[in-house]
């Protein structure tokens, strides 16, 4: 909703949401194996997903 309301600049918490869910996805990790030829596991899905969760908690605090 964040990124309905005040648009897509300055980045917002909805950002961060949005690719940590991209990025634990089980969609996104069928098709890296399908284009890429590699196959992440359930952890490291999880793991990019929280670091971008972490990286949004940061900027939203340091007020970026």
């Amino acid at each position: 909703m964040l990124l309905i309301a005040e648009g897509p600049w300055p980045l917002t918490n909805g950002w961060f949401a949005l690719l940590s869910g991209i990025a634990a996805c089980p969609l996104t990790a069928r098709l890296a194996n399908r284009v890429f030829g590699i196959t992440p596991s359930g952890r490291a899905r999880f793991a990019a997903a929280a670091l971008i969760w972490l990286a949004g908690q940061i900027a939203r605090r340091a007020g970026i």
